[in-house]
């Protein structure tokens, strides 16, 4: 089982983002870096219009209540 971290992002302007179209300031994304998330949010909305953003706060909480993942606090 591999480690995520969950990354949050902030925007200036309000973005959509291509899970649901619901549009925020604030997106998230699930990877093992930031510069890794930040690559895969790239990936994911390169033939999208929109500005890369990552999941919604919505989608980001059903991904992580369907999916099998348990949350650790970070080592300090």
């Amino acid at each position: 089982m591999s480690k995520l971290t969950l990354f949050r992002f902030d925007h200036d302007q309000e973005v959509k983002p291509g899970c649901c179209g619901y549009r925020t300031y604030t997106s998230y994304w699930l990877s093992d870096t930031r510069e890794h998330a930040e690559n895969e949010i790239e990936d994911a909305t390169e033939h999208d219009e929109e500005e890369p953003s990552g999941l919604c706060p919505h989608c980001m909480l059903d991904l992580l209540d369907e999916g099998d993942y348990r949350i650790e606090e970070a080592e300090q």
